[in-house]
């Protein structure tokens, strides 16, 4: 088993984005993605809700991580400050979503990381497999976080946050 870490940053308003998101637009879309991660990751389905109180929503959702297969996860999803999501599976695995100010803090000069540090029970730590799933992970979590930027847009646009 190893333990492989990831992570991949972006800033949420680019030059050639085609709307501007504020922190309040990106937060509420965040927050949506807890509920509907399939909306905004492709390789994440059939997420069922079993509590949603108090900033804390523990689910079931499933990835599909190519190669790697299909990785069921059971994870309590919690909100922290309108900055900060802590994903912790079952297993022990954790994602983090942060949402970040860049040096000219305003609510709209933002900068949103996604973070992995999952255990992988079938690779072995020093193989080739586990040289292209640390590359891979960081992969996955700049996808997941232009993936986001672009749906939290089209739900503004939509009027559905």
């Amino acid at each position: 088993m190893v333990r492989v870490y990831g992570a991949g940053t972006i800033p949420v308003n680019g030059p050639k984005d085609s709307s501007i998101l504020t922190r309040d637009q990106l937060w509420k879309a965040l927050q949506r993605k807890i509920r509907r991660p399939e909306e905004f990751v492709p390789i994440l389905s059939g997420c069922t809700v079993h509590s949603d109180e108090n900033n804390v929503v523990k689910r079931e959702v499933e990835l599909h991580f190519g190669k790697w297969g299909k990785r069921h996860m059971q994870e309590t999803v919690t909100s922290h400050g309108e900055l900060w999501i802590r994903f912790e599976q079952s297993d022990g695995s954790v994602s983090t979503n942060l949402v970040s100010f860049q040096p000219d803090m305003s609510e709209t000069n933002l900068m949103l990381t996604y973070i992995f540090d999952w255990d992988f029970p079938s690779v072995q730590e020093g193989t080739e497999d586990h040289k292209k799933l640390l590359y891979e992970m960081s992969e996955m979590a700049i996808m997941g976080v232009v993936k986001s930027c672009e749906r939290a847009r089209e739900l503004v646009a939509e009027g559905l946050v």
